[in-house]
């Protein structure tokens, strides 16, 4: 029996602790499950297959013609092709000649649709933004958001059933004057789309180029943003990039250097010849976004990893704080006290204190009305309502005598909540919500009430006093995971990694330990010395076995024990070895202060008003809060991509 009540108030000590730590786990891993299915598994649109045929002819001229291979899974109407032709962006990191820009073909621009094999072209609405076409909604069609050197093909398929199935989109397109002209080289640098609906599963990009005689050495092509991408100059006309699960964020781009004699007809306006800006800067160039890929991708391959080591460092941490500064200090053998002595006459809201590491309860406002009850300051008894019972001010009693948290507590229950005399329990459960301004005034009752028992808890040095000094030690490391947190939203940035889920794990690291450290507390060697004596004492309170040896009758000493016992929280199991070991006789009933108040002789019912007070502490501060709650409610109203090389293009594609 000893033992499985021990068990029982260890857990009622720790509950609290161990639920809050696990809601952190599971928040951190609820966040890290729906940050992976947003980023992965959206499968509203599934784009199969992308495929781009890029053909480049002797003026610089670039004509796409790309195939987009998609599923739609939700009921969609209209699609848009964003089409950018800004062929230097502003941050552009390499000398530019302003007059060397690219051109939309507005006279080479067509657009196919097949539905689930069928084209469906000429049933269906199509809109360009160069012709001013409105969309389904009456707008004018244009890229989103608006801005220069873009242009928007629309398609609408309500006519057809909508966006619904296997949707193939063609897409033919020019861009004039793609290709630049320096001092020993020329290049075309180019985004093919930097947004897209969903995920691509696979795709590629041929390039071709006019008829030449040179070696496949004097051509260079590279590929950014893609982790799974696979570049191949197969010939001095032809060049292959695949690709697979490109995801939403990623970018399409790639960089062709080649002699420049084969874009032999290049306009004037083209070339640009400067020293800043040569082979040998955009070879260097590029090898710096080589080498900045690779430390991405090793950051990326490798910060799951970290993370868990960063993990065990803080556990390891966290320990070391613990038992330097926070493990509870070691005590001589604790004095033996009979079931019949307490280990010292402290009031029992201030042992609760103790006992629960700086917290006040219900359970010790009860405690200490029943203590006031046992002291004769109070006077309980019943009333002609079963259910309620009156607790009465002893008029020859001065409570001036009294500690402060106590006086309050009279003050509040007898001429805040009562009538200067008496106050019943059921007066107490009605008075939080009789007004907004009472319920206030019971809410700060009550937080005045706990504030003064800490007060009075403070000045007994039952803790220890460098505990903040500890805990500020202590949380200077919080700064490791939280500096990580921040370089590692720098290096997604910079890098243009996706480590959301480890950036995540890593902050809950960084919540967790600090909350850890912060809820740390440690008795003073003179607390825990009183402490280790008061466990003594509880555990004789829910022992049989010392009831039964001690056979105690008298009531004056289990009224005194329940006082105790209902701060610790066990009273139920004291009042269950009181029915055993004392029946309420008449000569006990004469002499009891509370327990024969409302007691039950057919059920034993020896905590009626253990049970009827606290019920209405509790029940009156829940009114209380539900009428604050209620009265704010009433006043209140309620209201990426991946890395590319810099070069020029861009857009994507939109469906709604």
């Amino acid at each position: 029996m000893e033992n499985k009540m021990s068990k029982r108030l260890f857990s009622n000590m720790q509950i609290h602790l161990i639920i809050k730590i696990f809601l952190v786990f599971v928040f951190l891993f609820a966040a890290g499950i729906v940050t992976l299915i947003n980023n992965y598994t959206d499968k509203s649109i599934i784009i199969n297959e992308y495929n781009a045929e890029i053909t480049i002819n002797d003026s610089g001229d670039m004509r796409v013609v790309e195939t987009w291979d998609m599923t739609y899974n939700s009921m969609l109407n209209v699609r848009f092709r964003d089409i950018d032709y800004n062929k230097f962006p502003d941050d552009y990191p390499l000398p530019i000649n302003p007059d060397n820009y690219a051109n939309f073909d507005v006279n080479s621009t067509s657009l196919t649709v097949f539905k689930d094999g069928v084209n469906v072209t000429d049933s269906i609405n199509i809109g360009y933004s160069f012709n001013d076409d409105v969309d389904e909604l009456g707008i004018n069609v244009d890229c989103e958001p608006l801005r220069e050197k873009c242009e928007s093909l629309f398609v609408d398929l309500q006519n057809v059933g909508g966006l619904i199935g296997d949707i193939t989109f063609v897409y033919d397109f020019t861009i004039k004057s793609a290709v630049s002209e320096y001092s020993d080289i020329s290049e075309i640098n180019w985004i093919l789309f930097e947004y897209i609906e969903g995920t691509i599963k696979q795709g590629e990009v041929i390039i071709n180029l006019p008829i030449n005689t040179f070696d496949l050495s004097s051509f260079y092509l590279w590929n950014h943003g893609l982790k799974t991408s696979t570049v191949t100059i197969e010939s001095n006309t032809s060049m292959k990039i695949t690709f697979e699960d490109i995801q939403i964020s990623d970018v399409l781009s790639f960089r062709l250097l080649a002699p420049t004699s084969v874009f032999p007809l290049i306009a004037t306006n083209n070339i640009f010849i400067d020293d800043g800006i040569n082979k040998e800067v955009i070879l260097l160039f590029e090898q710096d976004i080589v080498d900045s890929e690779a430390r991405g991708l090793f950051i990326e391959n490798n910060a799951m990893t970290f993370t868990f080591g960063i993990s065990l460092l803080m556990i390891f941490i966290g320990g070391l704080i613990y038992f330097v500064y926070f493990k509870p200090f070691r005590v001589e053998k604790n004095n033996e006290y009979s079931i019949c002595d307490t280990p010292s006459n402290h009031n029992p809201a201030i042992i609760g204190y103790l006992y629960k590491m700086r917290k006040t309860t219900n359970e010790d406002f009860t405690a200490t009305v029943l203590d006031l009850i046992l002291r004769e300051y109070l006077i309980l008894v019943e009333s002609n309502n079963e259910f309620e019972l009156i607790i009465k001010l002893n008029q020859h009693k001065n409570i001036e005598e009294l500690k402060e948290y106590e006086k309050l507590l009279v003050k509040w229950l007898i001429e805040t909540i009562g009538d200067f005399d008496q106050v019943s329990t059921k007066k107490i459960v009605e008075f939080g919500q009789e007004s907004i301004d009472s319920a206030k005034l019971f809410n700060s009752n009550r937080k005045s009430f706990e504030a003064m028992v800490k007060l009075d808890s403070e000045k007994l040095d039952f803790f220890d006093n460098k505990v903040k000094i500890h805990k500020i030690i202590g949380l200077f490391f919080a700064l490791i995971p939280f500096v990580l947190v921040i370089t590692g939203i720098i290096m997604s940035l910079v890098y243009s990694i996706n480590i959301i889920v480890s950036i995540i794990l890593m902050f809950g690291i960084f919540v967790l330990y600090s909350f850890s450290i912060s809820i740390l507390d440690r008795r003073s060697k003179k607390g825990q010395e009183l402490f280790k004596e008061w466990e003594k004492y509880n555990r004789r309170l829910i022992s049989s076995n010392d009831y039964q040896k001690s056979n105690v009758q008298d009531i004056d000493y289990w009224e005194k024990n329940l006082v105790y016992a209902t701060s610790f929280g066990i009273a139920e199991g004291v009042l269950e070895q009181l029915q055993v070991n004392l029946p309420l006789t008449n000569g006990v009933s004469h002499d009891s202060r509370f327990l024969r108040v409302g007691y039950r002789e057919n059920t034993n019912n020896y905590g009626f008003s253990i049970y009827n007070i606290n019920n209405s502490y509790y029940n009156g501060g829940r009114l209380a809060r539900i009428t604050i709650a209620a009265s704010v409610s009433s006043s209140s109203s309620s209201g990426g991509g991946g890395h590319s090389s810099g070069g020029g293009g861009g857009g994507g594609g939109r469906s709604r």
